[in-house]
């Protein structure tokens, strides 16, 4: 198992039921809540932080956004309201079903978990130091996705709990919700040119020519794609309360910011990282899938304004699936999408049950291709081990051979052994002794060779 992040032991192998592992994974929960409880009283200091700039006018309106942000970025991190989220929430949940005995898979999505949190704070640790637009591009790029994943989730749960409201019918906080929303959401905006740039700097730098080709990609489909006119037509429609309209032109910012992601990549990206990205995403629209299925579910007359904004969501899980290129799920997510248009509610329920059905399969399909492509890394690992250890083991390239080197002029000791225990030694020499002590056992073996003398 890879260890993803420190603080999480590499138990994977060994069994729940064990007394000391049970005991490592009491420990691992006791941390991951103490650090739940730290992120959450960041997030509330930088909440804080955001509001004593703006009100009382000690900073300016930018450092105000950037706290703010901050704070909900962090504050998403601890919980989210699907149970799937690969929040500190989660982590501490699948350590938890792993000590009553769920057994390795809770280990390995706690771990996987635990590895995503650790590149997301990493980037906002270095993202809080000169906000998105740092001098990173790469960084910059990945951190902004994040950021349009959050802002995305969050005017979707801010639509729920708005419904059918008037921009003048809103309570307090949901006004102020809306336009912290559409001032980061602007933030964004103008970050992305920052990130552009940041791109074409690093490849001016970069030495090797497929990376400075993939940068220069990654970052002219910044300047040239919709991102930045689709992030403030977002910003526009979250100021107007139309969060619908918000929330289909977050998720165009947010494909072609995956778009400039891919472009990132080249052709050189790792297949099994690629993979997985793909199953993250597709997990992602398995969760807004069954989400919005279970919304459609408990509404039993919805209201027109209530079917506009399902269909808009549906759509937009229908466009994700094309850029997934899951034909089968997008065409039953598009048949959903049109009957929500229709206004036929049971039927768009078992159109929805379908997409789920065929987002399982794919996903099953990726899970066998993942398996493969471990497989064949494996694989080849495992052959250049054994290419590594021929080469170890040839006369003269300081190996171990039965009896007296052939020719005086090369460089080893002359020992007889036998077989397996010169296989034994053979396996000790590949790992690489400091010299100090392969000099030692070098005389020690060419004494046992002279019968002690």
């Amino acid at each position: 198992m890879r260890i993803l992040a420190p603080t999480l032991l590499c138990l994977t192998g060994l069994a729940a039921a064990d007394v000391g592992v049970e005991r490592a994974l009491r420990i691992q929960e006791g941390v991951q809540r103490g650090l739940a409880s730290q992120a959450g009283q960041t997030a509330e200091r930088a909440g804080l932080l955001a509001d004593d700039l703006r009100y009382n006018r000690v900073g300016d309106e930018s450092e105000a956004v950037q706290a703010e942000q901050l704070a909900s970025e962090i504050a998403t991190l601890v919980a989210a309201a699907s149970p799937e989220a690969r929040t500190m929430a989660f982590v501490q949940e699948h350590l938890a079903r792993a000590r009553r005995g769920g057994g390795t898979g809770d280990l390995d999505l706690a771990a996987q978990a635990q590895g995503e949190l650790a590149a997301r704070l990493d980037r906002l640790a270095r993202n809080a130091q000169g906000g998105l637009g740092a001098a990173n591009g790469v960084e910059d790029l990945r951190a902004a996705i994040d950021a349009q994943q959050r802002l995305l989730d969050e005017t979707a749960k801010l639509g729920d709990q708005t419904l059918g409201k008037e921009r003048d019918e809103l309570a307090a906080s949901e006004r102020a919700d809306l336009e912290r929303l559409s001032r980061q959401q602007q933030a964004l905006e103008k970050a992305l040119e920052d990130t552009a740039k940041g791109l074409r700097e690093q490849a001016a730098a970069a030495q090797d020519p497929r990376e400075r080709q993939n940068l220069e990609n990654a970052a002219r489909d910044l300047d040239q794609g919709k991102a930045r006119s689709e992030a403030k037509q977002a910003a526009d429609a979250l100021q107007e309360n139309r969060l619908a309209e918000a929330q289909e032109h977050q998720a165009e910012v947010l494909r072609e910011l995956q778009k400039a992601d891919q472009a990132l990549a080249g052709q050189d990206r790792n297949e099994l990282a690629e993979l997985d990205r793909r199953m993250q995403e597709l997990q992602r629209n398995q969760e807004r899938q069954q989400q919005l299925l279970d919304q459609l579910a408990k509404q039993q007359k919805p209201s027109q304004a209530e079917l506009d904004r399902m269909r808009a969501e549906q759509q937009n899980i229908a466009e994700a699936l094309k850029q997934q290129q899951m034909t089968a799920a997008q065409q039953e997510a598009e048949q959903a999408a049109q009957e929500l248009a229709e206004g036929d509610r049971q039927q768009a329920q078992q159109e929805m049950q379908q997409t789920l059905q065929a987002m399982q399969q794919a996903q099953q399909q990726l899970q066998q291709q993942m398996a493969q492509q471990r497989q064949q890394q494996d694989q080849a690992q495992q052959q250049q081990a054994q290419q590594q250890q021929q080469q170890q083991g040839k006369p003269g390239e300081g190996g171990l051979e039965d009896g007296a080197r052939k020719g005086a002029n090369r460089r080893g000791w002359e020992v007889g052994l036998e077989p397996q225990e010169r296989e034994t030694l053979s396996q000790v020499k590949a790992e690489k002794f400091p010299t100090r002590y392969e000099q030692a056992l070098q005389q020690y073996y060419r004494a046992l060779a002279g019968g002690g003398e």
